[in-house]
């Protein structure tokens, strides 16, 4: 045997056993109270070691992971002059992805005739179905930009916020129909970052969301057509590796469900850090929890990541705000050569050991779901709400409590720092409603309201 091949040898082969006994070791040397223990989080068991040989085979983290992540902007701008300068300074910024909300104050066509650069896509989401005739005006234009244009109406999403549907349910869903046969883009949009920003479990965010779309599926097999594509809008909260966790149960997930249809209908995921855990006090640091998330949500498999500004939550829009933002994202890609990663998370034990619990929960709640009527009926008999509502007091009593940390709001202040900005809430809606909507909620108003209050005594 030559000196090499007796080096390799001279080495235990690695086991579960073996690696917990080695850790275990080296714990009891330290004090007593950090020995070995598991504890529970987001409802999964978490283990102190993590080893190949206990972990469920039949996870992959291979399922459709992107070649490559674009970085996105959502535009923000009430006139044509001011939304064509925001576009021109995002794509000469190095934005690839650009989303609109039409609200009928802009002339879209003439808007994109009239950009200097060319962006990768065009996202406009529709608040009101437009005519087929002006759909066809936006593909014709983005065609001769040589611009990939994608097309959202969602009106259980706007049931969802609001409480109420725009005309009805039978006419609303029909409207959808409508939409999706006119766009010709066989392909849907599931806005679900609101479940996360209204406090909301990972499994719960990620089982609503296909529930969701199981609603549309559904109404699309009846006229015996399906989807060539279906992209996912998720919200990225702080707990680094669930998150990395919860696009890949996503795209899991979404592979079993959609192959019920048939062939697996392959899926997008457009990702943004959540606003839940952004604060008013020591808003820079605003900056470093998007930075993270945006981290988690490329190495979880984002195909699109729009960052928010860091002031989103009591200023403007504004220039600064949106380069920062653009910039963060333009580091990951392009300094930490976040844009060269080949499925970083495949071969973290931990990490497909979270895959695979987390998939279990959701298969369960998505099961409940569709035993219980489907997401509509779940809406509807406040089944969906009652959930988010009692797992968004957990979480804002590990808040309130301390165990939970937001830096420089409830921990490390900065005691005699001075809000630049009241805080502004916004009112809930108090007309009646179809149903009780679910609403965003940031953890760290009632400590802001507080330190507000006691700072003009």
């Amino acid at each position: 045997m030559s000196q090499e091949e007796n080096l390799f040898f001279s080495f235990l082969e690695s086991n579960q056993w073996n690696t917990e006994g080695i850790i275990g070791k080296e714990i009891a040397k330290m004090q007593a109270d950090t020995s070995l223990k598991n504890k529970v989080e987001q409802g999964v068991l978490l283990k102190p070691v993590y080893h190949k040989d206990n972990l469920d085979s039949k996870i992959s983290l291979n399922e459709n992971f992107p070649s490559n992540w674009l970085v996105g902007q959502i535009i923000f701008a009430k006139t044509q002059e001011g939304c064509l300068s925001f576009l021109n300074k995002a794509l000469k910024g190095g934005v690839d992805a650009l989303t609109f909300f039409d609200k009928n104050e802009i002339d879209l066509v003439s808007l994109i005739k009239e950009v200097e650069f060319k962006p990768k896509i065009i996202e406009i989401i529709f608040l009101v179905p437009p005519s087929r005739s002006y759909l066809e005006s936006l593909f014709s234009v983005c065609d001769k930009k040589g611009t990939n244009l994608r097309l959202s109406f969602d009106p259980i999403y706007d049931l969802i916020k609001s409480g109420n549907w725009k005309k009805s349910k039978e006419n609303d869903l029909q409207d959808w129909l409508k939409f999706y046969f006119d766009s010709n883009s066989n392909s849907f949009k599931i806005s679900g970052a609101i479940f996360q920003n209204a406090g909301a479990t990972i499994s719960e965010q990620v089982a609503f969301c296909l529930a969701q779309a199981n609603e549309y599926l559904l109404m699309l097999g009846d006229k015996g057509t399906l989807p060539d594509k279906v992209c996912f809008e998720v919200s990225i909260g702080e707990n680094y590796f669930f998150e990395i966790a919860k696009i890949h149960a996503l795209r899991l997930m979404w592979n079993l469900v959609s192959k019920e249809y048939g062939n697996a209908i392959p899926c997008e995921i457009i990702a943004q850090p959540s606003k839940r855990n952004l604060t008013l006090f020591d808003f820079n640091v605003n900056m470093l929890r998007s930075s993270t998330a945006s981290m988690a949500a490329v190495i979880g498999g984002a195909d699109v990541v729009n960052n928010s500004p860091y002031d989103e939550i009591f200023n403007l829009p504004n220039d600064f705000g949106n380069r920062i933002a653009r910039n963060q994202l333009l580091i990951l890609k392009y300094e930490s050569n976040f844009d060269k990663l080949e499925n970083p998370a495949k071969g973290s034990y931990f990490i497909e050991q979270l895959v695979s619990d987390l998939s279990e929960n959701i298969l369960e709640i998505f099961k409940d779901i569709e035993r219980l009527g489907g997401f509509i009926k779940c809406l509807e008999t406040g089944y969906v709400q009652e959930r988010i509502l009692i797992s968004e007091q957990e979480e804002q009593k590990t808040f309130d409590e301390g165990s939970r940390i937001l830096v420089g709001t409830n921990k490390y202040q900065n005691v005699n720092e001075v809000p630049i900005a009241d805080l502004l809430l916004k009112s809930t809606n108090q007309t009646p409603t179809n149903i009780h909507p679910i609403i965003e909620k940031r953890l760290s108003v009632k400590n802001e309201l507080k330190r507000i209050e006691d700072g003009k005594q």
